[in-house]
């Protein structure tokens, strides 16, 4: 873990800290302490927060009061399956192809347009009926997109291709009106380092988590 900025004083918190790095994985979050004067102040422990994938932000670090314990959830929960992160459907298809076909399986779209746009109600039921069958036996969710405020306006899909020693992640902003995929690829981060990188946040945030509650 790397701390970014100098700790409030004794026993605070530090504003600001990466866990791994922003040139291949990494976690960074910045605690909201401002939250915690206002009326209705939240018990959760609340931030700002995004994970760096090969020098590119996926996530908007300047979304304020997201809950870090959800992202830690989806993120602890990844980490202890990442050998379900595949199907053997996407071997051999590149980055942008991979993202399409589990755009159309997730969330029955084509990266910034949905599907059934246009459809008639028969033509949108016939639509879903086919995807539901297509995506039988899949598997494969979405990445930490449900998780917060911070990852609204990103759609992303984690990969562990066999032998399952390497993840990689494609992504695309609703907010790039090319609508392009992204990919982590030029150093795939290895999986002994993604769960390392997640074991540092999630240790952290218990601590944090009770600094929150008692400070």
């Amino acid at each position: 873990m790397q701390a970014l900025a100098s700790e409030e004083g004794a026993g605070t918190l530090k504003d600001m800290v990466l866990f791994g790095n922003r040139s291949s994985f990494g976690i960074e979050v910045l605690i909201d302490h401002a939250l915690r004067a206002l009326p209705d102040a939240p018990t959760a422990l609340s931030g700002r927060c995004c994970v760096w994938l090969h020098g590119v932000p996926v996530g908007d670090l300047d979304e304020w009061g997201c809950v870090l314990d959800t992202i830690r959830r989806e993120l602890v929960d990844t980490a202890a399956s990442l050998q379900h992160r595949w199907h053997p459907a996407l071997a051999g298809l590149t980055a942008a192809q991979r993202f399409d076909r589990l755009d159309r399986l997730v969330f029955a779209a084509h990266r910034t347009r949905s599907l059934a746009e246009g459809l008639d109600a028969e033509a949108r039921r016939e639509l879903f009926a086919q995807i539901d069958r297509e995506k039988e036996g899949w598997g494969i969710r979405s990445f930490l997109i449900h998780s917060s405020e911070a990852f609204d306006g990103w759609k992303a899909f984690l990969l562990v291709p066999p032998p399952g020693d390497l993840v990689q992640v494609v992504w695309c902003a609703d907010a790039d009106e090319r609508a392009e995929v992204h990919e982590a690829h030029e150093a795939l981060v290895p999986t002994t380092g993604f769960r390392a990188v997640v074991d540092a946040f999630a240790v952290w945030f218990e601590t944090a988590q009770a600094r929150w509650r008692s400070d």
